[in-house]
């Protein structure tokens, strides 16, 4: 297992007399919120299924968030959290009932889900790519933050051959998002694992890899206070739509002294 780092900030001020202490600084970006997500499926014979609603209370520390459930079922049951000491490009999730954790590498979910569903007899091949990007509404506000909402859409087709049968399944997909100009990004554990879940297909294929590559730099850094992610699988006769509503709420300054970011001493990795 490899070692954490512990996350640490030493950030003094600026010089003083020798008869006066120093004092670390605060850090520069310590906030809450509150991270909702929901999730509805309508399939082709039109019956909506809403999914347990998962919420965290998350407290951000410079690049380093954690995120508590208190709201959920299953793997991501109250008392379960996550974090992250990286921005967000690396998930730890945490199960105290089970003195366990596992590591999620989110940037590279992709490559996993392609070398999972390409191992054996199951191949899977994108086609018919493509995707764009554009600039939707520019005076919108959540939470007294203003906003500009931006769509990402992206469609391939999926073909599955497993010896010598194929299926093919077309997929089509708009990303919404709110970003606010205000706010540099803040990691979002729970928000971003569902991003990442969401990115993982399209992101094992490099074309289309290369071309959300720029996208993303289109969409920039500041924080996403919305994100509704729509899917479509299937025909045009025989739809699948499964809608997945990312929230930031509640978010203000806070103080972190009393929060524990480190991994649970003695906890065991489950994921190797």
């Amino acid at each position: 297992m490899k070692r954490l780092t512990p996350f640490l900030i030493l950030a003094f001020g600026p010089g003083v007399t020798p008869a006066v202490a120093q004092t670390p600084t605060r850090p520069a970006r310590e906030m809450s919120y509150i991270c909702r997500v929901s999730i509805v499926t309508t399939d082709p014979k039109g019956k909506v299924t809403p999914q347990p609603t998962i919420v965290a209370r998350t407290v951000v520390r410079g690049d380093s968030a954690r995120a508590d459930v208190i709201e959920g079922m299953g793997d991501f049951k109250p008392g379960v959290f996550f974090l992250t000491y990286d921005g967000g490009h690396t998930l730890y999730i945490v199960y105290p009932e089970k003195r366990q954790y596992s590591m999620v590498p989110l940037d590279s979910m992709g490559d996993r889900v392609a070398g999972a569903v390409n191992h054996g007899a199951l191949k899977v091949k994108l086609d018919n790519v493509q995707a764009g990007f554009e600039r939707v509404a520019t005076n919108d506000s959540i939470g007294g933050f203003r906003t500009e909402q931006v769509r990402i859409s992206r469609s391939f087709r999926v073909t599955l051959q497993v010896l010598l049968l194929k299926k093919h399944i077309q997929m089509r997909e708009t990303r919404d998002m709110w970003l606010s100009p205000d706010l540099p990004r803040l990691p979002n554990p729970l928000g971003g694992m569902y991003l990442a879940i969401g990115d993982a297909t399209s992101r094992a294929d490099p074309v289309l890899t290369r071309r959300m590559a720029a996208i993303n730099d289109s969409v920039g850094t500041a924080t996403r206070l919305r994100v509704v992610h729509r899917l479509v699988t299937g025909n045009d006769d025989d739809p699948t739509a499964t809608v997945t509503t990312i929230e930031t709420l509640a978010l203000a300054p806070a103080r972190t002294d009393s929060v524990q970011f480190d991994l649970p001493a003695g906890f065991k990795r489950t994921d190797k």
